[in-house]
Parts: structure tokens; sequence; C-alpha cells
């Protein structure tokens, strides 16, 4: 008989067509697992616990761990300049002398990309085309200043890692951090004989409206695997790993992932400002991100990777000891968040999810509150670039020959600013029961008293929590405090004209 999970999960499965699932979660001290449908389009082999899926992108969160246990052991230093260990980054009129490894394990290096087809073509064919690359690419961004998803970091960072123990980057991660934590891995090359647990390459055809299964070449290693590897795992090893990652009792911790490495995994080292896109106002958009892992729109930390037909994830929720882990034979990222929003809500007791709409005006109301909420993040957003904008001047500028500047160009940079720092309490409005579709109009005598009162409350509330805590300068540009979660008594019949 399927459980309540698998029961989940099925509904799941046939409401987004897809060909198989695999999905554990770890939550309130309880193991949920469920595996459905097929390797596959077009196979006979049945998803189970055996099945393995690309890790692809999983390689640069393995990497981040093993460059962490180094620096840790004084081995390296996270200041250390790339150039350094790479020394052929360092010659020549671009050269990038001035990058760190703590910018290119926070993705900040500054440095502009190239689409991923071309780069990946690139680390294919050598390393020394990806050196050729870099020294034709021009620095966009002061390092460490503004986060930029791209491969290249880790392209460098996987060379580093290999030059620094002598071996192939893949070699080195399953030696250091799977084979200490027991976790068992594959390679596609091994898989390709056992295709009944092997979930291979497709996707989905949008002219004919089916799933089609693609040729799964492999060639051996080369530089690309720092950023896209050929390691595959079970979804239960990738759920050992989030256990690893999240374990606070000190008798199950790894030497590998220690409480100084897994301080800076789940740090914040730049905020993401939000795009205007629809597609990015989802509560699984990035908003932050540290080393090697992500802080999403929700609040959750983890790693996500899409690719070959399919997507997994590792989702960590630290204040409810949760470890979500999905493996989804699609690579539409808007079924894997429905995924995470409906198994988080209903068996790790995540509140904060809101529930799907399932009618007209759930809907309407919805939009209404998407709408709404979106128009004070718009505005931070919106400085957040010009204040990048402004750093980015201000570098460029200090670069000038100091001949080449008048005194209308210093006047300007300096009415210019780009060192203050914003602060912001955002008190959010709580709703009450006026959660209808015509909420936006409603202006009736006691709602509006009810709302100023809320509102007054809730400031009292910030500047008593808010007493000695110091806001000092950053290089954010806006420091969002949200308050924290707690009732706000409100009482309509006694309520002030202090409120306007």
């Amino acid at each position: 008989m399927a459980s309540e999970f698998e029961a989940e999960i099925g509904q799941l499965m046939m409401r987004f067509n897809t060909p198989g699932v695999a999905v554990e979660l770890f939550a309130k001290a309880k193991r949920h697992t469920a595996h459905m449908g097929r390797l596959a389009a077009g196979t006979t082999h049945l998803m189970t616990r055996r099945a393995r899926f690309s890790t692809v992108c999983l390689i640069k969160l393995l990497m981040t761990i093993d460059l962490l246990s180094l620096a840790e052991k004084g081995e390296i230093s996270l200041d250390d300049r790339i150039s350094d260990h790479l020394p052929e980054l360092g010659r020549g009129p671009k050269a990038k002398s001035y990058l760190k490894i703590r910018h290119l394990l926070s993705h900040t290096s500054g440095v502009r990309s190239c689409p991923i087809q071309h780069l990946l073509q690139l680390a294919r064919t050598s390393w020394d085309k990806c050196v050729e690359f870099l020294h034709d690419t021009p620095q966009i961004f002061e390092p460490g200043t503004v986060f930029e998803d791209d491969h290249l970091s880790h392209i460098i960072l996987g060379q580093l890692l290999s030059r620094l123990r002598g071996r192939p980057v893949v070699d080195v991660v399953c030696e250091d951090v799977l084979a200490p934590l027991a976790i068992a891995y594959s390679t596609r090359t091994q898989d390709e004989g056992e295709p009944d647990i092997y979930v291979g390459r497709h996707e989905w055809d949008k002219d004919k409206k089916n799933w089609r299964v693609e040729p799964d070449a492999y060639s051996g290693p080369d530089a690309s695997f720092g950023a896209i590897s050929h390691l595959s795992m079970t979804s239960a090893s990738l759920l050992q790993l989030g256990e690893a990652l999240l374990a606070r009792d000190p008798a199950s911790r790894s030497p590998v992932i220690s409480p100084w490495v897994k301080e800076r995994l789940f740090s914040e080292t730049v905020r993401v400002p939000r795009e205007v896109s629809p597609l990015r106002m989802t509560r699984w958009h990035i908003g932050a991100f540290g080393m090697g892992m992500a802080t999403f729109r929700g609040g959750h930390r983890g790693f996500m990777t899409t690719g070959r037909g399919q997507n997994s994830c590792i989702i960590f929720d630290k204040d409810r000891q949760s470890v979500l882990v999905s493996a989804v034979n699609t690579t539409n990222v808007l079924e894997r968040e429905v995924l995470l929003n409906r198994l988080l809500a209903k068996f790790a007791g995540d509140t904060s999810i809101v529930p799907e709409p399932r009618t007209l005006e759930e809907v309407q109301t919805r939009e209404k509150d998407v709408t709404f909420a979106s128009r004070s993040q718009r505005h931070i957003d919106a400085y957040l670039q010009q204040y990048h904008l402004r750093r980015a001047a201000h570098a460029l500028y200090k670069r000038l020959p100091r001949e080449m500047l008048t005194q209308e160009d210093k006047q300007m940079m300096a009415e210019l600013g780009a060192d203050s720092t914003i602060h912001i309490v955002r008190l959010a409005y709580a709703g009450r029961d006026w959660n209808m579709a015509s909420k936006d109009v409603n202006f009736a005598r006691g709602s509006v008293l009810w709302r100023w009162e809320q509102g007054y409350q809730d400031g009292l509330r910030a500047i008593a929590l808010g007493k000695g805590c110091a806001f000092s300068e950053t290089d954010a540009g806006i420091v969002v405090h949200d308050l924290p979660s707690g009732h706000t008594q409100v009482q309509p019949e006694k309520t002030t004209e202090r409120s306007a």
C-alpha cells in the first residue's frame, strides 16, 4: 500500500506528465522516500532506489567543501591570489592576478563569461584555450561585489584543485569528500553497462509533444569537469550528503565537513538583486550566494542543478532540521518548485509556504498579493542596480591615468557616492481576514483603521527589538531587516489619531 508521501508524489507526477521521479526527505526525525515511474522515456526500466542520476553541477559543491577543508588546514588561504597557484593566469596585459580564491568560490569574480555551450567547448578542447579566453576577457565588475552565476569560475577552481592535488579533479573530490562520508557514487562510463539503473539523457520534444531519448556520448576527463562532471549518484546518496551537511550532533559530524567548513558553506557573501522577469518572482530564485550554496528567496539554503533532461537538488531548512532531495526527469524548474513547495509544506511543517490557489478567486487574490508585494522589492532592486553601477564607475575611474582626469571629473565622481549603506526595516502586512480578490479597493473605515494601528504597533515592536543593534556600513548597499514573526496586538475600537 502506498504511503501518504508516495501518494503525494504520484499526484504531482501525473500532473507534470514526467517519466520518473525519485524523492528523499528527512524531516521531523523521519525519512520519507518515493521512487515512481520509469528511468526515461521509451524504456521499460522502472525507477527504483538503485536508479542513478547525473549530478552535473554538484561537482561545484564538492570542490567547495574540499577547498574549504584545505583552507582550514592552512594548505591554502581563501585570500590567495589565483595566479599564485596558476601562474599562467598572471601573465599578459589582461592578467587576472587580482582574483582571489574566495571570489571564484562565491561567483563574484566580476569576469565576463560566455554562453555555456561555447565555454564547455573551449574547456573540452584544452585548459590552454580557457587561459587564452581569460586573457581576452574584460573585467566588468569589481571582484567580490556582484554575483554572476557562471561556470567559468569553477572551471578555474577545478584546475586549481587538480594542480594542488596532482590528480584529476573528479578523483580528488571522490577521495577527499565522498569516500570519507561513505557515499556511493559512479560515473557515466561505468553506467553505460547498466541501462536498467542509469537515468540517461532525454529531452522534451516541443513539436511532437513527447519525450525522446538523446545520445549520451562521453569523452575523457577535461577542464570542463570543474563545472560539469560525469559523476552519477542515487537519490539516497544525495540525501546522505545533505544529512552530513546538516548534522548538529558532534558524534555524527564528519571530519571532512567541520564546523569551520560548514559555517562558510552556509554563509552569505553577496546579495542577488531580484530581476523584474515574472519567472524570477518565485521563492526558489536565488536571493544570496555564499561559498558553494545559495540562499533562495524563501529562506532555504541549498544547491540545484539542471541538465541532461533532468534536474536534482539538495534543499536545507536549518531551523526545522530538514533536508529534501529530488531527482526528476524533467528540466522544467517550475515543476520542481511546485514539488518542493508541496512537500516542504505538508511533510516538513514549513508554514511560510502558501498553499496553491484552487479557485478563480484564490488565483485573483494571489495575483494581487504578488503585484503589491513586489513593488517595494522593485524599488530596492532599482536602487541596488544604480548602486552597483556607481561602484563600477568608481572602480573604473580609479584605473584611469591621473593626467586624464579634470577637476570636473573629480567633482562629478565625488558627488557620485558609492560608499553609503541604507538600512530598511520591513514591516509586512499580515493580511488579517481581508483575503479576497477585491482587497486592493477595500477602504472601509474599520479596515483602514485596523491597518493603521497594526503598522503603528509593528513599528513599536521593531524599535524595541532593534535596541542595541549595530547598523554598520557594508558593501551590500542596502541591508533589509525583516521583523521577526510574532503576534501584534491590534484593537480597532481603541485606534487613535496617532496611526495617521
